[in-house]
């Protein structure tokens, strides 16, 4: 499409798709219409086929993806995940389509498309590795966004409201990293390892022993799942930390010298537990990267819950509730705390009748309802909604 808008108004094809991006990423922020924007517009009518097999597969029990090997290269940590990748694109044309139709008055076509993102989320999230969940994560974050814009609606009736909830609340579970971390994570950590071992030479396997840098790599594995299962995220994040303070501080070391042969046949236990220590310390970042983005994604998840609530204490007694407290036992059966915190989530009534509802983020400061693209900036993970 972006190639036929190219060729017709004789631009560059990649600054056409770039603002035809653009435009849908604004287009999934509001309600909105065909003449607010007829080139997205197009584009939805154009892949409206394939947008509905889409809603259709994310009403399946089950997710399947291949994996597919990079050529000349067997490893499982460089497997691609075509699919994956793809279901970023769909989630950015899924939430245009749904502001499109709630701008049209079809509020409940908009929410389908809308479940369909947390669907996909949850099916595709249940991946081998954390590269498959973070895109996973990545797709419910975008569903996010419009959900707010979607609640704020007053074309969303109280009933409309509560189905949405009601389905929410049906999801199969989000992803859980420490089962990622402890199953497919571990696994393409020793698949590299025993290919590297295979590859080796008779000297430098003479020089290593590769059963120890495994039993390292196991016993680290197991406490990455150990840390990443405790009750608070701040415990979580600090045992992360403190595990690869040993793997850093070697791998400081070894910046300043090659691991070659002759250094690693002078004391093999030394070198093969010093080698395995590196080899972990560069998988340290990816470790932190999936506990926080897990962290953020069960938060957006409790608050898109309690903003649907919200909604409908609001259609039902004219007024947004002065305190979270109203919403219990109906509609919420219990009120979601703060993932960070563990605490209940900063409430605000503003004073054009709309609300302020937030995390206080990863930074455990409430830093006002000031997320990232705001300046100054903070850290806050926050729904806000204004009247019409």
């Amino acid at each position: 499409y972006a190639q036929e808008m190219a060729e017709s108004s004789d631009r560059n094809v990649n600054d056409v798709w770039e603002t035809l991006s653009e435009n849908r990423g604004d287009a999934a922020m509001r309600p909105w219409t065909q003449d607010d924007s007829p080139d997205v517009a197009a584009l939805l009518q154009r892949n409206a086929v394939p947008l509905d097999i889409v809603v259709e597969a994310s009403k399946r029990s089950r997710f399947y993806s291949p994996v597919v090997a990079i050529d000349n290269d067997p490893l499982l940590a460089s497997v691609l995940l075509p699919i994956e990748q793809q279901q970023r694109e769909a989630a950015r044309q899924l939430t245009a389509r749904a502001m499109l139709r709630l701008g049209e008055g079809d509020a409940e076509g908009a929410w389908e498309d809308l479940l369909t993102c947390h669907r996909l989320a949850r099916l595709s999230g249940k991946s081998f590795n954390i590269l498959g969940s973070l895109v996973a994560i990545a797709v419910d974050a975008m569903a996010f966004k419009s959900d707010a814009a979607y609640l704020a609606s007053q074309d969303v009736t109280a009933e409309q409201a509560r189905q949405c909830l009601d389905d929410l609340k049906g999801l199969s579970s989000s992803p859980v990293m420490a089962d990622i971390v402890d199953g497919g994570e571990r696994l393409a950590f020793v698949d590299m390892v025993v290919t590297i071992m295979r590859g080796s030479s008779r000297l430098e396997n003479a020089a290593i022993d590769w059963d120890r840098v495994l039993k390292l790599a196991h016993e680290r594995y197991d406490a990455y799942s150990a840390a990443m299962r405790l009750d608070t995220y701040s415990s979580r994040v600090d045992a992360i930390e403190n595990l690869g303070e040993r793997s850093e501080h070697l791998l400081g070391e070894t910046r300043s010298q090659t691991l070659n042969i002759q250094s690693l046949l002078g004391a093999r236990e030394e070198a093969s537990i010093q080698l395995g220590a590196v080899w972990l310390a560069l998988g340290q970042a990816s470790i932190l990267q999936a506990l926080r983005a897990e962290a953020r994604g069960n938060t957006r998840d409790r608050l898109i819950r309690i903003g649907f609530a919200l909604a409908i204490h609001q259609r039902e007694h004219g007024e947004f509730p002065e305190s979270l407290d109203a919403l219990v036992p109906d509609p919420l059966d219990e009120l979601p705390l703060d993932p960070y915190t563990s605490q209940p989530f900063v409430y605000q009534r503003t004073e054009d009748a709309g609300f302020r509802l937030y995390s206080v983020g990863e930074n455990l400061q409430d830093d006002g309802g000031a997320s990232f693209d705001d300046e100054p900036p903070g850290d806050d993970i926050i729904i806000e909604v204004r009247p019409e």
